[in-house]
């Protein structure tokens, strides 16, 4: 079996089945409002608090409103969202143990995904550890339509209909040891990612890891295979230049290894690049 991770063309590719109607679930409770104080809740009846510990495993889209609404990316203050420890898009749950202690924005930890269905998100949500619910705040800002995803190509040398294959998305963690991210199992020979700036970022290098096995015999799984790291990111070649003065042309290559999206046509298109030069001791940094 051979693998290869490459870039896709940018794109919606909104037919993944959570963003279908019948893949997601929609969770429209008012209260679920970063802007609601739980406090006025739990002066009346605590019962009616916002508590996701029975939640189903499963994808679920947010709407306040009846607009669509997203999961908060900063900490939320405490007794807010409905309910007694509001988690955000961080995976995060926010609790302080007594009044004036410090906060903990991060003390309970439940992973996410998030997946881009172009006019709104669906998010990957798992049963909380105690009475702590999911928080939801308006978009304010527009829908960007346009995305970028990561395919992962692979083959079986023998052809069979019955095959199904696992395959595991990971990257590479700032302390250089790989942490699965993503987990698909599918019936067709590709994958996708979404480039989401949560679970898979630009300057990762991400990999892709599949098995295969007969859907009749899902315990008896061929050897897993896993695809060369590929950057996703801005390169330059090379990394430093050596420059004298000779009066000699320097050549600096600057490589996107994912396409560059520009928002609309109103915007200003451009992206800017950090340089670093030395010169007997001095440094200079510039940007263009």
């Amino acid at each position: 079996m051979s693998i290869l991770l490459c870039s896709s063309e940018p794109g919606g590719l909104n037919n993944t089945p959570e963003c279908f109607p019948e893949g997601h679930q929609i969770l429209h409770n008012p209260y679920r409002s970063t802007n609601f104080d739980s406090l006025e809740l739990q002066q009346t009846a605590i019962q009616e608090l916002v508590c996701d510990h029975s939640l189903p495993q499963g994808w679920y889209r947010f709407m306040t409103n009846n607009r669509p609404a997203e999961m908060p990316t900063k900490c939320v203050e405490m007794n807010k969202c409905g309910t007694q420890a509001p988690k955000q898009l961080i995976a995060c749950a926010t609790w302080q143990f007594f009044f004036g202690s410090t906060k903990d924005c991060c003390l309970f930890q439940i992973p996410i995904s998030v997946r881009n269905c172009g006019e709104f998100f669906v998010y990957l949500l798992q049963p909380t550890q105690g009475c702590m619910g999911y928080c939801a705040e308006g978009r304010f800002s527009k829908v960007v339509r346009a995305s970028v995803h990561l395919k992962c190509a692979y083959h079986h040398p023998f052809s069979n209909q019955s095959l199904q294959y696992v395959v595991v998305w990971s990257r590479l963690s700032t302390s250089s040891m790989k942490e699965q991210i993503h987990r698909d199992t599918t019936l067709q020979t590709f994958s996708y990612v979404e480039m989401d700036g949560v679970n898979f970022r630009l300057g990762d290098t991400i990999f892709c890891t599949v098995t295969a096995f007969m859907r009749d015999s899902p315990d008896q799984q061929s050897f897993p295979e896993e695809s060369d790291g590929f950057y996703a990111g801005i390169k330059f070649t090379p990394e430093s230049l050596q420059i004298s003065e000779d009066d000699k042309e320097h050549v600096l290559t600057i490589l996107s290894t994912v396409p560059i999206i520009c928002q609309g046509q109103g915007d200003i298109c451009k992206i800017t690049l950090q340089l670093k030069t030395e010169d007997s001791g001095k440094s200079f940094v510039h940007c263009s």
